[in-house]
């Protein structure tokens, strides 16, 4: 007769698992987004895929759904190498899904080399990358410039022509030809 303790290892291990956030309604969100990005990514290789279907299917899933933005990142970037032909304007409508601030450290290395990102989005993984390892070095973000820290999510103190008239002053300042 064979007889199970309450304290059954395994079960306790299974039950703290199922109460494991990893394993609640967002993680099924980003299990999907995860989906959907390998997706585009595939269908990314089909020369003949219209903008309209690629974009119609990113922004199915929302920015919350996605912890990391690299499988967006992998699917864009395929989708540019296979339509080299489409236009500015087209490429920054399939990169306005992608936050930079949410790219891995590698995925921002190849983003800044991409000669296919239009170079407003290389510009915000650089500055992305450049907060980062501001703050990662033990320096907090109070001790960037106040024009930097305006530019940050939620960092906006004042107008932004105030911030516009103070970088201006800096640059006259810095630029004494």
């Amino acid at each position: 007769m064979s007889h199970v303790s309450q304290t059954d290892p395994t079960k306790k291990q299974f039950n703290e698992g199922t109460r494991s956030p990893k394993f609640g309604p967002d993680a099924s969100k980003v299990l999907v987004a995860k989906l959907i990005d390998g997706y585009l990514a595939e269908i990314a290789r089909d020369p003949n895929l219209p903008l309209s279907k690629f974009v119609n299917l990113a922004e199915h899933i929302t920015s919350i759904s996605r912890p990391s933005h690299d499988g967006l990142y992998r699917a864009i970037d395929m989708y540019l190498k296979e339509h080299p032909g489409i236009s500015k304007s087209e490429r920054k409508r399939i990169c306005r899904f992608m936050e930079c601030k949410k790219l891995s450290a590698e995925a921002c290395m190849h983003a800044v080399q991409n000669e296919r990102l239009p170079l407003s989005v290389v510009v915000q993984v650089l500055f992305f990358e450049q907060v980062r390892a501001t703050t990662s070095s033990g320096n907090s973000t109070p001790d960037l410039s106040g024009s930097v820290r305006a530019l940050l999510p939620g960092g906006s103190h004042g107008s932004s022509r105030t911030t516009t008239t103070n970088t201006d002053k800096e640059w006259s300042a810095t630029n004494t030809d």
